[in-house]
């Protein structure tokens, strides 16, 4: 199964997807099994009697940048009674290998490359984005990379994230099969969304310096992803999820029960302990950028917000959603309702 973890801005995609991973398939080396859904990790011998329990510092820490990455010294067993046998150092080295091959050097996230609103709202109807011609040299290289490694993986369910659009999305689908993919896509108010999608301009910087737009590529990014999510609600092998709910009541994929990120107990309805503790405070947000994009996609203009280099018919802001809100079940927020305890 190809599971997609996708949608809002903010929902954190890379740190839920390794959780998804972990929580939906098993994992082995020789005859021991790890369990990487719990904190800390935990390894049971062929009896299913524990003989290691990961005691690193990195999994005490308060941080989404929990990377299920540790070094070889912070596994150290942890003796529950007699008789159990201690891993040798060949054992413990494969866990720490499976651990970063998986969850970080596998973890495949596609930031915006599946992503094009002019497609997925049919302002545009050419094949021509689609059929990958050597003018997509970046997405055609991307597309394929997704299908050949989800092919070639040995996990039973084979995780990805980033943004994806219907019309990639449901070419992927053609190609593997609807039956052999899930797509999670998880939506979140969008003044919340918005609120801690804010960075420092030392960021945007340096964002600039990679070849991206700085801050300007950062607030089209937002709403390309936001109309992406909105453009696959109705597919039929995608299954719509609100950040809110799994925040307060957590979150079940293929009835396997996922174990959150740290920092994931939510502070409020709309932010987490972690938003709260380490974001907000930052400061980066306040109730004037939060009331500017709230007008923005009360009333969405994609001509008056993103850069088309294209001519475009005189009704074309008519293919768009005009309320974000509205259209995935939400209504606008303030910065105090936001960020205030109740």
């Amino acid at each position: 199964m190809l599971i997609i973890v996708c949608g809002s801005e903010g929902i954190h995609k890379k740190f839920l997807a390794r959780k998804v991973i972990a929580a939906t398939n098993n994992f082995k080396v020789e005859d021991y099994s790890i369990d990487f859904n719990c904190y800390p990790f935990k390894v049971y011998d062929k009896n299913n009697n524990l003989v290691y329990q990961n005691t690193s510092r990195l999994s005490q820490k308060y941080s989404y940048s929990d990377k299920i990455l540790f070094d070889e010294g912070d596994l150290d067993p942890i003796v529950y009674g007699e008789g159990i046998n201690q891993l040798d150092d060949s054992i413990s080295k494969q866990i720490l290998q499976l651990q970063n091959d998986l969850f970080l050097g596998g973890l495949k996230y596609y930031r915006d490359i599946f992503s094009n609103s002019e497609l997925d709202y049919e302002l545009f109807t050419s094949n021509e984005t689609t059929d990958f011609t050597d003018d997509n040299v970046e997405l055609a290289t991307a597309y394929i990379d997704l299908i050949t490694s989800y092919r070639d993986s040995t996990l039973e369910n084979f995780v990805v994230c980033g943004s994806f659009g219907k019309t990639y999305l449901q070419k992927i689908a053609d190609e593997i099969g609807q039956d052999n993919i899930k797509v999670l896509n998880i939506t979140r108010n969008p003044s919340a969304s918005w609120c801690v999608h804010q960075k420092s301009d030392k960021y945007y910087e340096l964002d600039k310096s990679q070849g991206l737009e700085g801050k300007q590529g950062d607030r089209e990014k937002y709403l390309e992803t936001t109309l992406a999510s909105i453009s696959i609600r109705e597919l039929d092998f995608v299954n719509n999820l609100k950040f809110e709910d799994i925040i307060q009541s957590g979150l079940t994929v293929l009835g396997k029960e996922v174990t959150l990120p740290l920092g994931y107990d939510s502070f409020n309805q709309w932010l987490t302990e972690y938003e709260i503790t380490h974001l907000i405070p930052q400061g980066y947000a306040n109730d004037s950028v939060i009331q500017e994009m709230n007008n923005v996609i009360s009333a969405f203009s994609m001509t008056d917000n993103f850069d088309i280099d294209l001519d475009l018919p005189t009704n074309a802001n008519d293919y768009f959603p005009n309320d974000f809100f509205k259209i995935q079940e939400y209504v606008p927020l303030n910065y105090r309702q936001i960020v205030d305890k109740r």
